[in-house]
């Protein structure tokens, strides 16, 4: 199966920021690059040159995993309403951050599906830009999902103090353990079930699902790649925009 089409547009200075020459529906563009290097910019960019091409509108969808929360605007650098310049935005503000229940990897491809279908309903263009790896590794590879919960067996594990728990994952799936980290909880007990329930190592059921080399034909996938000189100064100049437009009240509040 071929490789998903990679685009990589090189950036030299922090005021350049050149369109892609070859971005044609229906394929969807998977805009990627580091922080505050103009990702969401480029996909209202993109958005606004499909309109102009009678393409239809694009649509972005956040591949970010805390943009879905409620009043984490300043910190996740959510775009503005001004900033978005009338492109409708996809799994911004959805939860709030004390929702019990954990936004999952599958939870946001889930969603992401639905959106997709949802605009090429309507004639219009997904775009995709983000954010978080595992969200876009997903989106372009599928995801291993594996067993179904067990929710007696997860209810006994969440009973385990974290040092037990930490050492039975250490001992039935090191591979695991080196990528999880000790706090969190969530994964181990998932990496922990998925050995019970199947006697294989959930690195392992990944590592398989990884050499099939499924990958989705239709994306493309936008690579910004900035300078250290070019990029440095604008993430600088972020984290004092951030704090001017009142990032400690946010997180206080």
């Amino acid at each position: 199966m071929a490789p998903v089409e990679v685009i990589v547009i090189s950036v030299f200075c922090s005021y350049s920021l050149p369109m892609p020459q070859s971005l044609d529906p229906p394929r969807i563009p998977v805009i990627v690059g580091p922080t505050a290097g103009g990702k969401t910019a480029l996909a209202v960019e993109v958005a606004l040159e499909f309109e102009q091409r009678g393409l239809g509108t694009g649509e972005i969808i956040s591949a970010d995993a805390f943009q879905v929360y409620r009043g984490m605007d300043i910190g996740t650098g959510k775009a503005t309403p001004a900033e978005q310049r009338g492109i409708t935005h996809h799994l911004l503000d959805i939860l709030e951050p004390d929702d019990p229940e954990p936004f999952t990897v599958a939870r946001w491809l889930e969603l992401a599906e639905r959106a997709i279908g949802d605009i090429r309903s309507r004639g219009n263009v997904p775009i995709i830009v983000g954010g978080t790896h595992l969200y876009i590794k997903s989106f372009l590879e599928g995801m291993f999902e594996g067993p179904g919960a067990d929710e007696a067996l997860r209810e006994k594990l969440r009973g385990l103090k974290s040092p037990a728990l930490r050492e039975e994952l250490e001992r039935v799936d090191p591979e695991a353990a080196k990528r999880i980290h000790p706090n969190d909880q969530r994964r181990t007990i998932r990496a922990i079930e998925v050995f019970r329930l199947t006697g294989i190592p959930i690195s392992e059921h990944q590592a398989q699902w990884d050499r099939a080399g499924r990958v989705r034909q239709d994306a493309v996938l936008v690579g910004l790649d900035w300078t250290a000189e070019a990029i440095n100064p604008r993430i600088n100049a972020r984290v004092k925009a951030m704090i001017e437009a009142g990032f400690v009240a946010e997180v206080r509040g």
